[in-house]
């Protein structure tokens, strides 16, 4: 969880307007600058991570947030986009989507981020001034909110604000047990997140999933065309998913 604040602004650093079901708004300078700070964090974390793609090739960052992780993140919209055009979906409408006879060549990564748009202003989930619900899931019996991240604590506009504990936001992160000698994970995971879901990056589930395959577990993942946040969106493939398991 305290890693989260670091990819959203990865992916939509220079897009300074916010909008959720409570509204719309613009980010401050202060915030706009904090953006940027979390932007150039995000690749020094990726890169400890050691992940590699299906084919080996190691997944990295430079500093200015390009390379192979990127181009991983790309072709798993590009697959996305080549099944729902074969679906008979309509693309032509989609700068960011480039087809070439009848097959999608490649995805405009920015002009994506763009059409996406961004959810939550910076920092994402733990906000400066303790008012984004995840300040309050790390909330205790006598305090109401609290930070969970050493960035946030360290920018906080509250007074007298706490920090939660550290073991407890630890738990909150599967990537640190993941592979853990001692730790016993499921054999079979089915991750899906939509292609127009802003509530996070697609980079967290993706680096969750191939974190996931490179410990050798049966994962399937996909980034559902044109889905935004939700889960019960296609029940009968989970199902058939989940009984080809069983059998």
């Amino acid at each position: 969880m305290s890693k989260l604040i670091y990819v959203v602004d990865e992916q939509f650093n220079g897009i300074n307007t916010y909008s959720d079901r409570n509204g719309s708004g613009t980010m401050t300078s202060e915030q706009i600058k904090l953006s940027e700070e979390l932007k150039n964090m995000f690749p020094n974390y990726l890169n400890s991570l050691g992940i590699r793609s299906p084919n080996g090739t190691y997944l990295a960052l430079d500093k200015n947030g390009n390379g192979t992780f990127k181009d991983y993140m790309k072709s798993s919209l590009v697959e996305s986009a080549q099944k729902a055009l074969n679906e008979g979906i309509n693309l032509s409408g989609l700068n960011w989507v480039k087809i070439e006879n009848g097959t999608v060549t490649d995805i405009d990564i920015d002009k994506y981020n763009e059409y996406v748009g961004r959810m939550k202003g910076t920092p994402a989930f733990d906000s400066l001034d303790l008012s984004a619900p995840e300040n309050e899931e790390f909330g205790t019996t006598t305090i109401n909110a609290q930070h969970f991240t050493q960035f946030s604590y360290k920018n906080t506009l509250v007074n007298n604000s706490s920090i939660a504990d550290s073991t407890i936001v630890k738990m909150m992160n599967p990537m640190y047990y993941i592979g853990t000698s001692g730790i016993t994970s499921a054999r079979y995971w089915r991750i899906r997140y939509g292609s127009v879901d802003n509530n996070t990056s697609l980079a967290i589930p993706l680096i969750l999933a191939t974190k996931l395959q490179n410990m050798g577990y049966n994962v399937d993942f996909a980034v559902p065309w044109g889905v935004g946040h939700g889960g019960d969106y296609d029940l009968s493939d989970l199902f058939a998913w989940m009984d080809k398991i069983c059998q």
